[in-house]
């Protein structure tokens, strides 16, 4: 009767054992991704740091400017499958969006593209018109816009 008793523990014993390999691989691959949202953290960080250094200008006449939103880049038919959601339904995700202005200017050396996240700095802005940008150095963010008319 005991060498049943002792089959049957060693059964539950095998089981635990499995059940925590599969525990600690699980954990293995939770500390992994934990791991690499840490140092992705940790770039944006020193990105950001060294991205205050002096700003630059850049002149250059507007070649365009355009509206864009999140994954506008899409076909419309998968846009649409995505974000329109009909008129009563109230606010759909289309108009939740968040709008941000894509910038075209010729710089003299080349056309280059800036995105402005303000909707206050797109205002007045037309293609044809001469710009002078204050950018970062690294990321390229857009912190002033002067126009001469």
């Amino acid at each position: 009767m005991g060498t049943v008793n002792m089959g049957t523990a060693m059964k539950e014993i095998a089981v635990l054992d499995g059940a925590a390999a599969g525990l600690r691989g699980l954990l293995m691959v939770a500390g992994f991704v934990l791991v690499l949202l840490t140092l992705a953290a940790a770039v944006r960080i020193v990105v950001g740091i060294l991205d205050l250094g002096p700003r630059r200008s850049i002149p250059g006449v507007v070649v365009s400017i355009s509206e864009r939103r999140f994954l506008d880049f899409l076909p419309d038919q998968l846009n649409n499958a995505l974000w329109d959601r009909g008129p009563n339904v109230g606010w759909s995700w289309s108009e939740r969006r968040k709008v941000r202005h894509e910038l075209v200017i010729d710089t003299g050396s080349g056309t280059h593209a800036w995105t402005l996240r303000d909707a206050k700095k797109a205002s007045g802005i037309r293609a044809g018109q001469q710009v002078t940008l204050v950018v970062s150095p690294l990321v390229g963010f857009v912190d002033r816009l002067e126009s001469s008319s």
